[in-house]
């Protein structure tokens, strides 16, 4: 998916998102170990409203990820997330 169709979904998101409720992030860098030539720098941004969660980002095979998907809160700061994510088919 194209980044500027991803950025257009989340900036609507945003449009829906005014309550103290929602809660807007930015993605920036994974490690990985052993490393294997992945990419660390996943840049983007997020939108999570209640407990449904949509966002962008440049994934470790170095694609754009789109995804979208559910936050179930775990308690004592941890959630546990479950969704869809686009981008991450062999190389």
């Amino acid at each position: 998916m194209n980044v500027r169709i991803a950025i257009a979904l989340v900036l609507c998101c945003l449009a829906f998102a005014a309550t103290a409720q929602t809660t807007i992030g930015v993605h920036t860098v994974s490690i990985h170990a052993p490393d294997h030539d992945e990419n660390n720098s996943n840049f983007g941004l997020y939108v999570q409203h209640k407990q449904v969660i949509a966002g962008f980002y440049r994934n470790s095979l170095d694609r754009d990820t789109v995804y979208a998907g559910y936050v179930q809160p775990l308690g004592h700061g941890f959630d546990l997330m479950a969704g869809l994510a686009t981008g991450y088919d062999k190389r």
